[in-house]
């Protein structure tokens, strides 16, 4: 069981296939860009497209001003705290958040 405090355990993104997770822990970037957490090398993704926030026992997606936008959902979001199953779109490419 986790505290109201901690972040949540085994939080992810992956791709629907299930053959790609990215493990979520901290402030992790999501982009094109060499140094993201989270590179997705695709022409749709900016090079700092977002980041993915995991503390105080939640995740949220912050969009980075990014040229495609992002998405959670089908909604186009800024600032979003995510939940088990919700589908986040990086300007195209969709990945599966996970808890």
């Amino acid at each position: 069981m986790r505290s109201a405090t901690s972040t949540p355990q085994a939080a992810r993104v992956e791709f629907d296939d299930g053959q790609s997770t990215f493990l979520l822990d901290g402030t992790n970037l999501v982009g094109r860009d060499p140094t993201a957490r989270i590179r997705l090398v695709d022409g749709r993704v900016s090079r700092q497209h977002a980041e993915l926030v995991c503390s105080g026992g939640m995740c949220r997606v912050r969009d980075l001003h990014s040229t495609n936008g992002t998405f959670v959902n089908g909604l186009r979001v800024d600032d979003h705290v995510l939940v088990d199953r919700d589908v986040v779109d990086f300007g195209g490419v969709k990945l599966r958040f996970r808890v």
